[in-house]
C-alpha cells in the first residue's frame, strides 16, 4: 500500500495503538525529548507493520474525529528533525517525514517503517531531558513505559523469525489486496498499433511512383523479358482486405512496369548463383513491401479475431514476501483458488491456424500476458526460464538489385514465436497447477527468502473476474506450524 493510502486508512479506519499516535498539535521545537521518547516507544513495540505518528489528527476515545491544519512554515524541517534522530536514538533508525494534504488539509506525519523491526530494541544515544543514555521506551496499546526484561527477551526471539505473506506487485509497489489489470483491453491497444503500422505501410506504398527504366545486358546475367507481377491470388486478396479494412491505395501499386527478374550465372556462364529483382529502385521496393502488407494483414486478421473471441480476462501479480526478520528455506507455496473464476491454458492457446500468425503479439504483449516483470527491488523466480525467441526480424531488400532468398519468412517468425510462447505456457502450467476438490491448486518450492525480500511466482495468474480471493497454505523450515490465509481483490 502506497505511503498516502495507508495513512488515510489510519485516520479513518485506525484507533491509537501500539502501532498509531495522534497528536492534534505538533511538538514544541524546544520540547525535543517528548518527540525522542515516542518515536523510540513506536520503533519498539512489537507490532509487526509500519508504525505512525500522525500530526493534525483530533482524538477522541483512542480515534480520529476530525482533521487540523499544521502551519507548515512552524514545523521542523527534515534536515532538523533527521539530526534530531541521529543525535538522541542509537542507532541506525530509519524514519520518514512528510507533509501530506488530506481532505484540502495539511498534516504532517512520522512513519517508522517495519524494516527497523529486525533492529531492536532502539534505546537512547545521548541523554536528553529526563531520558538518559541507554534507556529503552516500548509502547503498548496506547500508553509508553520502559522496556522490561520479557520485552526484550521477546524483541531478540522474534528478531530471529521469519514471516512469509502472500502481497500482489503494481507499478513499483507491494499492496496487501489483489491488484488486477484487464488483459482485453492491452490487447484490444496493441491491434491499434498493429492497424495504424499497417495504414503507414499502405501509405509508404502508394508514394512509391515508379519511373522508367532501361534495361541493359551483360555476360553474366540475364534480364527476363516477363513482367514482375504478384500471384492473382495475392493481388486479390491485398485488394479484397484493403477496401474491408477501409485502407485507401491506388490500383497503380500493383503495376511493375519497370523491374524484372535479373539471374546471375557463374564463370562459365551455365549454372545460375542468384535471383535479384532489376530496375527501378522504388518499383523494387513497392514489390517487397506488397509482400511485406500481405504478411502483416493476416497477422492483423489472426489478431482482430483474436480480440473478438477472447473472454474477459484479469491477471495479477502475486509475490511471496518474508516481512520477518530472519531467513526461511523449504518454502511450499500452495494458492487454492475456484475453479470457476480461473483461466488456464487453453484460453490463451486458440487453434493452430489462427496462433500461427500471433507470434509477435505473444512475444510483445508475454511480460503482459505470463511473464512477471523484472524489477531490482523483487527477485524473479528461479525456474523455469522464460526463453524468449532469438529472430532476426524480416529484412525487406530496398535496393537495385535486390535478391530473391529463401531465408525464414516473416510468417515463419510469426510462427516459431508462436510455437515458443506455446512452449513457455506448458511448462508454467504443467508443472505447478492442478485440480483438486473442484479447486485449482497451484504449488510453488522456493529454495531460500531472505528477511524483507520477496519473490516472484513462476508467472502471473488469470481470471475471469475481477472479484477474487485466493486461500494459501505456506510449509518452510522455520516455520512451526502452517500458514494459512487469504488474500483477496
Amino acid at each position: 500500500m502506497e505511503f498516502e493510502d495507508e495513512v488515510k486508512e489510519m485516520i479513518d479506519c485506525h484507533q491509537e495503538g501500539d502501532y498509531l499516535d495522534f497528536k492534534e498539535y505538533d511538538y514544541q521545537k524546544d520540547h525535543k525529548e517528548e518527540l525522542v521518547k515516542d518515536i523510540l516507544a513506536l520503533a519498539n513495540s512489537h507490532s509487526i507493520r509500519n508504525k505512525y505518528i500522525i500530526i493534525g489528527a483530533v482524538e477522541e476515545n483512542n480515534a480520529c474525529t476530525k482533521l487540523r491544519e499544521i502551519d507548515t512554515k512552524q514545523i521542523r524541517d527534515e534536515a532538523e528533525f533527521q539530526q534530531i534522530i541521529n543525535t538522541y536514538i542509537y542507532e541506525n533508525l530509519i524514519v520518514n517525514y512528510r507533509i501530506l494534504n488530506i481532505d484540502g488539509k495539511n498534516i504532517l506525519v512520522i512513519q517508522i517503517p517495519v524494516i527497523n523491526n529486525s533492529n531492536r530494541p532502539f534505546m537512547v544515544k545521548k541523554q536528553i531531558g529526563k531520558l538518559k543514555e541507554n534507556e529503552i521506551y516500548i509502547r503498548k496499546g496506547s500508553t509508553t513505559s520502559i522496556a522490561n526484561k520479557k520485552d526484550l527477551e521477546y524483541m531478540f526471539k522474534e528478531n530471529k523469525n521469519s514471516k512469509l505473506v502472500v502481497q500482489s506487485y503494481s507499478d513499483g509497489n507491494l499492496f496487501d489486496k489483489i491488484q488486477l489489470s484487464e488483459v482485453n483491453s492491452i490487447i484490444e491497444k496493441y491491434k491499434e498499433k498493429k492497424f495504424e503500422k499497417l495504414k503507414q505501410l499502405v501509405n509508404d506504398i502508394n508514394q512509391l511512383k515508379g519511373k522508367e527504366y532501361s534495361f541493359g545486358m551483360g555476360m553474366s546475367f540475364l534480364i527476363s523479358n516477363e513482367v514482375v507481377k504478384l500471384k492473382d491470388e495475392k493481388e486479390n486478396f491485398l485488394k479484397e482486405e484493403l477496401k474491408e479494412l477501409n485502407l485507401e491505395y491506388e490500383d497503380s501499386i500493383f503495376e511493375f512496369k519497370n523491374i524484372r527478374w535479373k539471374t546471375t550465372f557463374n564463370g562459365g556462364g551455365l549454372s545460375p548463383i542468384s535471383k535479384t529483382l532489376y530496375g527501378d529502385k522504388n518499383e523494387i521496393d513497392r514489390y517487397w513491401k506488397l509482400k511485406e502488407l500481405d504478411s502483416y494483414i493476416l497477422e492483423y486478421l489472426a489478431i482482430n479475431y483474436y480480440c473478438k473471441g477472447l473472454p474477459k480476462i484479469y491477471n495479477t501479480n502475486l509475490v511471496l514476501s518474508n516481512i520477518g526478520n530472519y531467513l526461511d528455506e523449504d518454502i511450499e507455496l500452495k494458492l487454492i483458488i475456484d475453479k470457476d473464476v480461473f483461466i488456464g491454458k487453453d484460453t490463451l492457446i486458440v487453434k493452430d491456424d489462427v496462433i500461427k500468425y500471433l507470434g509477435n503479439m505473444y512475444n510483445d504483449l508475454k511480460e503482459d500476458l505470463i511473464e512477471c516483470p523484472r524489477v531490482s527491488s523483487i527477485d524473479e523466480y528461479y525456474y523455469p526460464a522464460i526463453v524468449t525467441a532469438n529472430v532476426t526480424p524480416p529484412h525487406i531488400p530496398s535496393y537495385i538489385g535486390a535478391m530473391y532468398s529463401s531465408k525464414q519468412t516473416y510468417l515463419d517468425e510469426l510462427k516459431e514465436k508462436a510455437d515458443d510462447f506455446k512452449y513457455d505456457i506448458e511448462d508454467i502450467f504443467e508443472n505447478s497447477i492442478y485440480e483438486e476438490d473442484n479447486k485449482i491448486i497451484i504449488k510453488t518450492d522456493f529454495k531460500k527468502l531472505m528477511h524483507n525480500k520477496s519473490m516472484f511466482l513462476e508467472s502471473k495468474i488469470l481470471f475471469k473476474s475481477n472479484k477474487i480471493k485466493i486461500d494459501y497454505e505456506i510449509r518452510s523450515k522455520n516455520s512451526s506450524k502452517i500458514i494459512k490465509e487469504s488474500i483477496t481483490s
